[in-house]
């Protein structure tokens, strides 16, 4: 991969904040962005009989829904941010972006 890919890659990711106690996914979202947590906590939760069971913690470097993004399917959990938290994502517009100026960004079928 080439610096201009990682540039473009870069520029072409949005920034969203986020407040304690939102979400980022909620179950059956729509799932059309991968996400990147560049600062804060977040919970990754779904409920088993009626209790809450929380499956895991996201922090700083942890990479969202990319399997869904790309499968095109919905969010089977719910994912919370335990205090401020800043993402960036990438939404289906700018993977198309990316992969019609840069052909090693395709997924191979």
């Amino acid at each position: 991969m080439t610096l201009q890919s990682l540039n473009h890659l870069f520029y072409t990711l949005k920034w969203k904040k986020y407040n304690e106690g939102e979400h980022i996914f909620k179950e059956y979202d729509n799932s059309d962005m991968i996400v990147i947590i560049t600062n804060g906590l977040c919970e990754v939760y779904t409920y088993f009989e009626g209790n809450k069971f929380i499956i895991e913690y996201l922090s700083v470097g942890s990479v969202i829904n990319q399997d869904n993004f790309f499968m095109e399917d919905l969010m089977y959990t719910n994912i919370r941010c335990l205090k401020q938290t800043s993402v960036q994502y990438l939404t289906p517009e700018g993977y198309e972006t990316i992969c019609n100026e840069h052909e090693h960004f395709k997924i191979q079928s």
